[in-house]
């Protein structure tokens, strides 16, 4: 009776767990890059710098748009550097 008993407290604690692992799998997931789902928000994204060759992040880089494209370098001397060399 007490081994009926334990068998049936472990089946239901496994159906417990495989009903909760199928309704997690069931819930959608949130996009990667923040809950909102707009990439564009991302402050942090590391770019190029085109003088050097160096990754910095974007939003501590110096900004010129040069011939219609948006530049960004790590200082004033590599931007002032390209500037002299596509003058």
């Amino acid at each position: 009776m007490i081994l009926r008993f334990l068998a049936f407290i472990g089946i239901m604690v496994l159906v417990a767990k495989v009903t909760r692992m199928w309704l997690s799998a069931l819930q959608p997931k949130p996009p990667l890059g923040g809950g909102d789902g707009d990439l564009s928000k991302i402050d942090d994204v590391m770019v190029k710098d085109p003088c050097c060759q160096v990754y910095f992040p974007k939003r501590d880089g110096i900004h010129l748009r040069f011939k219609g494209e948006d530049l960004y370098f790590c200082s004033d001397a590599c931007r002032d550097r390209f500037m002299e060399e596509h003058q």
